[in-house]
């Protein structure tokens, strides 16, 4: 018995057929929605981007649109950025503002 894998060239660029069927994919898991939340608990005003990215062992491109979403719903803003060698990464703290997921 033979088992076929499906196979997606996804380095073809964004909004191409592949690139949707993936993100409906990732929106149909709620991995985004758990990753957002894992971020936004991790944030302390103290801890770098890339700290975050450490700790939760995923690469820091992998969570960096976490840190955007957050960003436009207003829950965190900008504090710092610290330079690590040659890289640069942001610090964010918590907003008081509350929001809802509808």
């Amino acid at each position: 018995m033979s088992t076929q894998l499906n196979i997606f060239d996804i380095s073809r660029g964004r909004d191409n057929e592949v690139s949707k069927e993936m993100k409906l994919l990732i929106y149909s898991t709620g991995s985004e929605d758990k990753d957002k939340e894992r971020v936004y608990n991790l944030i302390d005003g103290k801890r770098s981007t890339q700290d975050i990215a450490d700790i939760l062992g995923k690469p820091i491109n992998k969570i960096s649109g976490r840190f955007t979403q957050l960003k436009l719903e207003k829950r965190i803003r900008f504090v710092q950025k610290i330079g690590c060698g040659h890289s640069k990464f942001s610090i964010y703290e918590k907003t008081n503002v509350l929001t809802t997921n509808n």
